[in-house]
């Protein structure tokens, strides 16, 4: 991989970033680094995104060595200081069907970027295969890329929490999904990626102290401390 240039020659570099999630039990996740692929264009930088990580929107947009180590960071190329990937693991239902083989199939947790609002954690979606891939190839369709782009941000300007993409990238590399389209890459911001899949796995594992360091491991993400029992857990996330 690149080595990200000094300090003064890149806003990015001045983010501090770290990876919590691999201090919860190796149940939970799997360190996995992205796929190589070569950026085409980089279409779009968030500035609602920027402004979360405390960054100059007019001077990212327009900073050389900024754009080309966000389209390094898209194409695999490039980690910044303290970024970890790993892929999340977890359980849910597919077509009404409890199922324990799944987990992000081709996303990763690059990090988590600490803001003087709270954490963010900075996901990478369309990277390639994971260790929970199972047959899928790990890659994304730039029209799927484009609708999550757009609607992940509509929700996000009339007050529904949800994560907020920063960037999206269009890839070399073509896929066919119903028909041959080029390939894409988005990453996105939230204070947790977490699922309710995540809770469903450690219950069908029977694992209580995966459930208490997950439950403390979410506290701290929101600012409501990690020593919550469950049920205060549940009845909390219900009214939020």
């Amino acid at each position: 991989m690149l080595e990200l240039p000094d300090k003064q020659d890149n806003p990015w570099a001045v983010l501090s970033i770290s990876n919590s999630w691999k201090t919860l039990p190796p149940m939970l996740w799997s360190a996995q680094a992205p796929e190589f692929s070569p950026v085409e264009d980089l279409i779009d930088i968030s500035p609602m995104a920027l402004r979360l990580l405390q960054l100059d929107v007019q001077q990212l947009r327009t900073h050389v060595e900024g754009v080309s180590t966000l389209k390094n960071l898209h194409a695999g190329n490039i980690l910044l200081p303290g970024m970890s990937p790993l892929a999340q693991k977890y359980a849910g239902h597919r077509h009404g069907i409890f199922n324990d083989r799944i987990g992000d199939g081709r996303s990763l947790l690059l990090g988590e970027v600490a803001t003087p609002l709270g954490r963010m954690e900075m996901y990478l979606k369309g990277g390639g295969r994971t260790p929970y891939a199972l047959r899928g190839d790990g890659y994304l369709g730039l029209r799927s890329a484009i609708k999550e782009y757009l609607v992940s941000h509509a929700l996000y300007g009339i007050g529904i929490p949800t994560s907020l993409p920063l960037s999206l990238c269009n890839h070399e590399r073509k896929i066919f999904r119903n028909q041959l389209e080029k390939s894409a890459t988005v990453i996105s911001l939230s204070p947790s990626h977490a699922r309710v899949g995540h809770f469903e796995w450690l219950a069908a594992r029977g694992s209580a102290a995966g459930m208490k360091a997950l439950i403390a491991h979410l506290g701290g993400c929101y600012g409501e401390g990690g020593d919550m029992s469950v049920e205060q857990f549940f009845k909390h996330s219900v009214q939020r």
